[in-house]
């Protein structure tokens, strides 16, 4: 029987859909797990594949595995990806964990943030720069061992210093 029997388009298997089914099916694991264990989207397919290349019963899983390469590959090769562009790289706070993200539109950013929370999003610093997605990347590589889920992270007081210092990145 297909892992992914009941999800209809299987290149839409997302983070959300992982849990739904962890909780429809407590056989299957939590979400968390493919991600703490395996690593984010791209390398998570990547490594599923790996491990059930010589494993009959895993169709499903190799074709949304497929799909999901695919996909990186295609983004991957779009020259535009790889624009710098001009924002900023911010710190917020909120439900005692840290995000780090990007925006070109701070205001709007914080909006969209507190819209998915019990409790408005407090901003602490920004950076402004002229390579929003690579100052960014920089931080997240840098706090990697903290990184909870996504853009949020268990930070300590230093980390955030640290993140102060910077005002402008050109």
């Amino acid at each position: 029987m297909p892992i992914y029997q009941d999800i209809r388009n299987p290149s839409l298997v997302t983070r959300g859909s992982l849990d739904v089914k962890h909780l429809n099916n407590a056989n299957f694991p939590d979400s968390s797990t493919f991600y703490k264990n395996l690593g984010l989207t791209k390398n998570l397919a990547f490594t599923i594949l790996q491990h059930i290349k010589d494993k009959k019963g895993y169709d499903d899983v190799v074709k949304i595995c497929n799909l999901i390469v695919e996909k990186y590959q295609k983004i991957n090769e779009t020259p535009e990806t790889d624009k710098a562009e001009s924002g900023f790289v911010y710190l917020g706070f909120q439900h005692g964990d840290y995000k780090i993200g990007f925006a070109e539109d701070l205001n709007r950013r914080r909006d969209d943030i507190t819209l998915l929370g019990s409790e408005p999003i407090k901003w602490l610093h920004e950076i402004e720069t002229d390579d929003m997605r690579g100052v960014e990347r920089y931080w997240h590589n840098r706090f990697k061992s903290k990184r909870l889920r996504g853009e949020w992270y268990k930070l300590n007081s230093s980390d955030v210093k640290a993140f102060k210092r910077w005002k402008r990145i050109f």
